[in-house]
């Protein structure tokens, strides 16, 4: 059986064992609490990078909206205007041109007027 003694002695070896471990864990606790902090820094962090993202893109749409509108603006004014002339004189010439169709017709009502006319 044990004695009183004994039970001391023992409790003394664990407490040499157990306090070194306990010392360690304290440690490793507070160490948890900063990385824990400086991940509570990082998630800040994020957060500012996402919200500058999102400026960025809107910033972005913004830019992309108003090159939409010059180009348009360019179609509108420079293009559209040197299509049109274009088209016009196309629709002159197919309206001042003769086809072989028209020059044969011409061409024998021509020599029925020079049958009729010897």
């Amino acid at each position: 059986m044990l004695t009183k003694d004994d039970l001391e002695q023992i409790r003394g070896v664990v407490r040499a064992e157990i306090e070194p471990i306990h010392s360690e864990i304290g440690h490793i606790h507070s160490e948890m609490g900063q990385v824990h902090s400086e991940i509570g820094q990082i998630h800040s962090e994020m957060d500012q990078v996402h919200s500058e993202i999102s400026q960025v893109r809107s910033e972005i749409g913004r830019v992309r909206d108003g090159l939409r509108a010059e180009i348009a603006e360019f179609v509108e004014n420079s293009i559209n205007p040197q299509f049109e002339e274009l088209r016009r004189e196309i629709q002159f010439v197919r309206s001042h041109m003769i086809t072989r169709f028209d020059l044969e017709d011409r061409l024998a009502d021509f020599r029925l007027s020079l049958k009729g006319a010897v």
